[in-house]
């Protein structure tokens, strides 16, 4: 896809028929092969983030300045600046993308798998509350009414099945540390609230 245009020739066109030479090169394949670089460019457990990491960058592409566009096009590059733009966004911590899009799915990524399949289901139900005593009648109000779905799924694990952290991580394919620290998180959120109990 890469057409160089002379640099003599932009100063031929006008804003609307750059903008329109522009919007051709991603009807006449430009997006298709974006598409496939995106592929590529996201790892295998962030393909589900993928469509929102090419739609966030062509969208940041489109709102730079006409002048800025043209070269890049004139110059036959949007593929690899889209592109490029697309790894820098989906690698890095501390872009627009990561806190808009994946920072809100890190803390329930582990549920999801490659396909964006969701793979956990409630499976635990706490006895009734009269038998209940203390921190453990804590424990069952913050489950049932305060933890989202990756906290319930870690007291399952931890306490209901008694893994240790390692057996965890093996199971699910989720690194040692972060399940360790999402862990210690928790319980000092449960201390915290059971404090009184």
């Amino acid at each position: 896809m890469r057409k160089k245009v002379r640099k003599s020739m932009g100063s031929n066109y006008s804003d609307t028929e750059k903008k329109q030479l522009i919007g051709e090169w991603f009807q006449n394949g430009g997006y298709d092969q974006l598409v496939i670089n995106s592929y590529k460019t996201c790892t295998d457990k962030a393909l589900y983030s993928r469509e929102d990491a090419l739609a966030h960058i062509i969208e940041y592409f489109l709102g730079l300045p006409l002048e800025k566009q043209w070269g890049i096009y004139a110059d036959g590059g949007m593929e690899r600046y889209i592109t490029r733009g697309l790894a820098m966004e989906v690698k890095s911590s501390s872009s627009l993308f990561f806190h808009k899009y994946r920072k809100p799915l890190m803390r329930e990524r582990e549920l999801v798998n490659e396909r964006g399949e969701i793979k956990y289901g409630d499976t635990y139900e706490l006895s009734d509350g009269d038998e209940l005593e203390g921190k453990m009648r804590c424990l069952r109000y913050m489950y049932e009414n305060e933890l989202d779905k990756i906290d319930k799924w870690l007291i399952e694990q931890k306490i209901f099945s008694k893994k240790k952290n390692r057996d965890i991580a093996d199971e699910f394919d989720i690194p040692v540390k972060d399940i360790e620290r999402q862990w210690s998180a928790l319980k000092t959120r449960l201390k915290r609230n059971c404090k009184g109990y």
